[in-house]
């Protein structure tokens, strides 16, 4: 994946499905997963980000998503923020 020609957002499928197979998560598992990668790809589109190369992210877009998280609402608990652990 380093220097890949495609952007990070058209790996996500790839990875889902490597979790499942290979590492024999759950369905239930990899939904999850599904489901936190949606909220990344909504920070990468809303910052203009989603064309960004999976060798182009940097400790900075890292630093700057996990803000974004500390300071996101859970539309599913009252608008209440996401816990640590989930952000984690």
């Amino acid at each position: 994946m380093k220097n890949s020609t495609n952007p990070l957002i058209k790996h996500i499928p790839k990875f889902l499905e490597y979790i499942e197979v290979e590492k024999g998560l759950s369905q239930a598992t990899s939904r999850n997963y599904h489901n936190f990668l949606l909220v990344f790809i909504e920070w990468l589109k809303d910052n203009k980000l989603d064309g960004m190369k999976p060798h182009e992210l940097t400790p900075d877009h890292i630093w700057n998503y996990r803000l974004y998280l500390s300071r996101k609402k859970d539309k599913e608990v009252n608008g209440q923020l996401i816990k640590k652990t989930t952000q984690s």
